[in-house]
């Protein structure tokens, strides 16, 4: 589990440097990693393969965030029912 959680923050803090090291301040940007705040707002940047692939692992990462609370509260609730 802890490998698991581990790997997890490893893997989000990755895409938060990726996703912050790719601004740019220029009038349409090239990509969505590169885009700024107000310029993905207004939709001014152009899809290319990496954004896909980004928004992909980023759900990838957030769905088994998810998945492992689910579990970690499932396993309690058992530990609780068959310590009473």
């Amino acid at each position: 589990m802890a490998e698991s959680t581990t790997a997890n923050t490893v893997t989000n803090t990755s895409a938060v440097i990726a996703i912050t090291s790719g601004v740019s301040n220029s009038e349409f940007a090239q990509s969505l990693l590169s885009a700024s705040f107000d310029q993905i707002i207004q939709g001014h940047f152009y899809w290319q393969l990496s954004d896909v692939i980004t928004l992909v692992c980023t759900a990838i990462v957030i769905t088994n965030f998810v998945i492992a609370r689910i579990d970690k509260v499932r396993l309690k609730k058992q530990q609780q029912a068959t310590g009473l």
